[in-house]
């Protein structure tokens, strides 16, 4: 992955190096999501909001075991989401019922969270030693693409990948369960 930062720093008391990667924005990404997950069996990602353009390049292209938490659509919170991105909260309502249709579809366990996702995650084989994790930062008023994102993996950077998924575990634990039925 080519990006525009990389940061290498030393962990306080060792000398095992830590690397993350910085992302300035969308563009220092792989070109779709299926590339950045490549052959990864499970997937769990948190979005601000849902992005039915994520899943038609990434999520769904191949089979994965998803676990997928999205705002709820009917929660205010996603009021102020709307504001900072700037788009009427209808059609993020639209978008996060339509992206929960095609995940239930394909067989995702998805969970809606009463309140704001303020960072989205994205972590590919979670529980198994070649765990990767991104975080992608929401800034009020910068359009989706030139969002910044932090990456790293479990052997180089397992405090990072543990956090992020302690993280989603907490807001899965906090979320409910939604059925095609719920939405």
């Amino acid at each position: 992955m080519d990006s525009s930062h990389h940061e290498t720093s030393t962990k306080q008391g060792t000398s095992t190096p830590v690397r993350l990667n910085s992302y300035a924005s969308r563009r220092y990404l792989p070109a779709s999501l299926d590339d950045e997950l490549g052959d990864a069996k499970e997937v769990w990602a948190s979005m601000h909001s849902g992005s039915v353009q994520g899943l038609n390049g990434g999520l769904l292209v191949r089979p994965r075991a998803l676990r997928i938490v999205l705002p709820d659509p009917t929660t205010s919170a996603l009021n102020s989401i709307a504001d900072i991105v700037d788009v009427p909260v209808e059609n993020l309502q639209r978008d996060v019922r339509e992206v929960t249709r095609r995940l239930l579809a394909a067989g995702a366990s998805v969970h809606w969270f009463n309140g704001i996702i303020g960072n989205a995650i994205l972590i590919s084989d979670p529980t198994t030693a070649r765990a990767r994790a991104r975080v992608e930062t929401i800034l009020a008023f910068v359009p989706a693409r030139a969002r910044p994102s932090i990456d790293g993996n479990r052997e180089t950077a397992p405090e990072f990948v543990d956090a992020l998924c302690a993280s989603f575990q907490g807001l899965v634990a906090r979320s409910r369960p939604i059925g095609v039925s719920d939405i």
